[in-house]
């Protein structure tokens, strides 16, 4: 409570300073607005890139150091005593919160095969990256997190890193799953991952869903997936902008037949009423001028 009163307190003082009101992924200061919350902070949709993104934006550089320690999202950041950690190895991590398995589907639904590389980006302590590994991957694993990411490295066995400058690729497949929501620096993040792909590899991630399909079907619950911890929401407008002309599947969770990388495939809203968006683009064999 103390932290979303100081967090309110602060968007109070940069609306009326007009401090953090640009875009956190170009820079573009005018925005359609989407939603609000306490009348202080609102959701906007960038005309330029045309990302969904809270104003007052944060500052950059500030999620670096809010993710070292002070983040907090039950499960998917408190790393478990010795004695729960041996009992949910042993249940492989099935049945419970921190269960990959539909994201195992995802994968084996997009044709990823076992023995392909795969880098996580954002391991947390190292649960998935884990259960990625069991299924057959070749793991890798970065996480801005230095104590997590040694967790995951001295308690799970899990090639983890903190320093994305030496993460070693190129991957298959780079996956990550509610991940890009936090992040302060998109772009950067989808440039990173990009960067680490082989040529006709796969760019994966699974995030809050964004979508007018889900916020029409489920306005509340879509009003509850930003503010603080996820300044941001990705959705079929900013992607398809994003990755216009590649190879790009658009559907939301739980993924109900085969899906794969089609150019130019139409997002269907009956698709993407999920609360959870998932999104699969092909990397070309030759990047052409203008793909990052």
């Amino acid at each position: 409570m103390q932290r979303k009163i100081a967090y309110l307190l602060k968007a109070v003082l940069l609306q009326i300073l007009g401090r953090n009101l640009d875009c956190p992924n170009c820079g573009q200061r005018s925005h359609e607005v989407v939603d609000r919350k306490y009348l202080c902070t609102t959701l906007r949709r960038c005309p330029t890139c045309r990302l969904l993104h809270r104003i007052p934006r944060d500052s950059a550089g500030q999620g670096k150091i809010f993710y070292q320690a002070a983040y907090r999202q039950g499960f998917t950041t408190d790393m478990p005593d010795r004695e729960t950690l041996e009992r949910l190895i042993q249940e492989k991590f099935q049945g419970g919160p921190r269960d990959y398995q539909p994201y195992l589907h995802l994968l084996q639904a997009l044709g990823v095969k076992k023995g392909d590389t795969l880098v996580e980006y954002g391991c947390s302590w190292g649960y998935g990256a884990w259960q990625l590994q069991d299924a057959g991957f070749q793991v890798q694993a970065f996480e801005i997190s230095k104590p997590r990411c040694q967790y995951a490295r001295e308690n799970l066995g899990i090639s983890a890193i903190e320093d994305p400058e030496a993460v070693k690729g190129p991957f298959d497949v780079v996956f990550s799953a509610h991940v890009l929501e936090h992040v302060d620096q998109l772009e950067t993040a989808l440039h990173r991952q990009w960067a680490w792909l082989k040529p006709s590899g796969l760019l994966v991630g699974v995030t809050p869903n964004g979508s007018a399909a889900f916020r029409q079907a489920y306005p509340r619950n879509f009003h509850r997936l930003w503010g603080l911890v996820h300044p941001q929401l990705l959705d079929d407008e900013f992607l398809s902008h994003r990755f216009s002309g590649l190879e790009m599947s658009l559907a939301s969770l739980p993924i109900t037949a085969k899906i794969s990388p089609k150019k130019n495939s139409p997002p269907l809203s009956d698709l993407l009423t999920g609360w959870e968006l998932v999104f699969a683009v092909r990397k070309p064999e030759t990047t052409r001028p203008g793909h990052r």
